[in-house]
This record gives structure tokens, sequence and C-alpha cells, in this order.
């Protein structure tokens, strides 16, 4: 079985968050469900019963009153060439001199997540969702430099600052750096 998503070997306490969030979503005149993951670990695991459980999933949210429904796209994960420690100790330092992050300029970025992207993209057409209301928002395109590489710092004037707590978590500034674009997505809902 799997621990994610809904499927006949999910654990019942998955469908007993859904069923929560659907009934809460009735109190509201305007509901936004962002459902985010590793999803690069999921589709390793299991691709076909991952598909079949996001599916699943994504059926049972359609029946429900929530509005707007994002599927946001994995955060971009370190390869094993930036040792998660030392990207924690710099983070604990907050703020960096430009020069010394030269080594974080190609940390591997996994080549699946636009992969994922599409298949969402497709799983929703496939199931015949409103394109308005079940959104899929690519996250990774967030932490994009303007050389178009990978970059896991936000430049404030001559210094940087570190967006990731370490090669696979972003931190709460890395958060705020998704915050605008999804407050783009979920506006609409609200309005």
């Amino acid at each position: 079985g799997t621990p994610y998503g809904l499927n006949d070997k999910s654990p019942q306490w998955n469908r007993e968050v859904l069923s929560k969030l659907v009934s809460l979503s009735q109190n509201y005149d305007h509901t936004t469900l962002v459902i985010a993951g590793y999803w690069n670990y999921y589709i390793q695991v299991n691709k076909d019963l991952f598909i079949e459980s996001l599916r699943e999933t994504l059926v049972k949210i359609s029946q429900s009153g929530i509005h707007r429904i994002v599927l946001m796209g994995q955060v971009p994960r370190f390869g094993k060439q930036v040792e998660s420690p030392e990207i924690y100790a710099r983070g604990l330092e907050k703020i960096l001199p430009l020069r010394k992050t030269r080594n974080y300029r190609n940390p591997i970025i996994n080549d699946r997540i636009k992969e994922h992207t599409e298949l969402f993209s497709d799983l929703l057409t496939e199931l015949g969702l409103d394109p308005h209301r079940f959104v899929v928002f690519e996250s990774a395109s967030e932490f994009i430099a303007d050389d178009g590489k990978f970059f896991p710092f936000k430049q404030v004037n001559d210094l940087l600052v570190p967006l990731y707590l370490d090669g696979g978590h972003i931190n709460q500034l890395g958060a705020h750096v998704l915050t605008k674009p999804l407050s783009k997505i979920v506006g609409p809902s609200l309005k």
C-alpha cells in the first residue's frame, strides 16, 4: 500500500482528511486547496498506483464545493553535489556575500519535475476537469535565476539570502518566493 492519495490500500485517515476538507469547504464562500508533495518519490515507488490514487483524489475533490484546486509542482531538490548540512549552516547565517556562492550555481535539478507538470495537466484533461477550477502550478520556475539556471538564493543588493534549509526543503523565505505567484492563482477564486 501507499500512504498517499485515495486507493484501495491507502489508510483510512487519508479519506477522513479529504472528507474533512470537503466538509469545511461548505462553510465558506470561496475555498482553495493546494496539493503539494515530493512527487518524484511517489512516482518512483509505484507510478501506476500514484496516478490511480491522484485520479481518485481529483475525482472526489471535483465533486466537492472547493472552488479552486492547485496542483503544485515539486520544488527542485539538490543532488549530492551540495551537502545539506552546508546549506543549512549557511541558512542559519541568513546572508552570504555573492562571491561565496558560485559553487551553488549548478546543483542537480530533478529533470522529472517538468514531466510531473505535464502528467498533472494530462490527467486533468483526461478527467475533463475545468481548467479554471483545477490549476497546475510549476513551482520550480520560481527558483530560476536570470541566467536560466536553478539558484537556491534570492539576491538582495549585493548579498544572497538562502531559500532552502537543506537539499530538499525550502525555508520561510523560499515559501515567500512562492506566495506572489500562488496568490495570482488563488486571488481570482476570492472575487
